[in-house]
C-alpha cells in the first residue's frame, strides 16, 4: 500500500516539540504489519517503528501463538492471557488498507498517533488447531490499533486496540479531520461494508 505521509509535531520530551515529517507505510501481501519512519531528514530517515502480528512487547519464552502448540493445553488460559499481552497486535492481517495521522490526547497530553486497520486475511483457512484437538479462533484483521508516531518504548507504542467480530478492511477517518485537530470519533469500514 502506497505509504501515507504527514508533518506532526512530537510532544515535549519525545523530540522536543518540534515538527517532524512521517511516513507510515504497510506490507500489503508481503507481511502482517506496518511501519513508521522520521523522514525529516530525507537523506538519512529513521526508523521510529516496525510492527506485525508477532511483534512482542517483552522478551519472553511464551512462543507466538500459544494456541497453536500442545503448551497452550497444559498451561491453559493463563498462557492464552499473557500471550495476548506480550502480542498486541496478534489480531494484525494483511495491512492493505491505508493508516492514518492524527491527534489524540492520552494522559492528559496531546500525542500524535496512526490509526492501522487491522487489514484482509490470506484468503486461506488460518484457524489453527494443536494435536489436542484445541483450535485457535481466527481473529486475523478484525482489530483496529491507535499507535504513537514517537513511543519513549515498546511498552508506550499501543495506545489502544478496538476488536471486532469482523475483518477490518477499509482505511479509517477522524473525525474531526483537520490539520492539527485532536480526533474524538474515528469511523472504518469492515469487510462486509458495514460502518463502525
Amino acid at each position: 500500500v502506497s505509504p501515507v505521509y504527514a508533518d506532526v509535531q512530537f510532544p515535549d520530551g519525545r523530540g522536543g516539540g518540534k515538527w517532524h515529517s512521517v511516513i507510515v507505510g504497510g506490507f500489503r501481501e508481503g507481511g502482517r504489519g506496518y511501519y513508521a519512519l522520521d523522514v525529516t531528514e530525507p537523506d538519512n530517515p529513521q526508523i521510529l517503528w516496525e510492527i506485525d502480528h508477532q511483534w512482542q512487547n517483552a522478551d519472553s519464552d511464551i512462543p507466538y501463538p500459544p494456541m497453536n502448540n500442545d503448551m497452550a493445553v497444559s498451561v491453559g488460559q493463563e498462557t492464552e492471557k499473557k500471550a495476548e499481552g506480550l502480542y498486541p497486535f496478534i489480531r494484525m492481517g494483511y495491512s492493505y488498507p491505508k493508516a492514518i495521522f492524527s491527534y489524540v490526547i492520552v494522559d492528559n497530553e496531546i500525542v500524535p498517533v496512526a490509526v492501522l486497520p487491522g487489514g484482509v486475511s490470506s484468503g486461506k483457512p488460518t484457524t489453527d488447531c494443536n494435536s489436542a484437538g484445541v483450535c485457535a479462533p481466527d481473529v486475523t484483521g478484525k482489530a483496529v490499533f491507535v499507535v504513537r508516531l514517537n513511543p519513549s518504548s515498546k511498552d508506550d507504542l499501543l495506545v489502544r486496540e478496538f476488536q471486532f467480530d469482523t475483518r477490518i478492511s477499509g482505511t479509517p477517518s477522524a473525525f474531526p479531520a483537520g490539520f492539527n485537530s485532536i480526533a474524538r470519533v474515528i469511523y472504518v469500514g469492515d469487510e462486509n461494508g458495514a460502518l463502525h
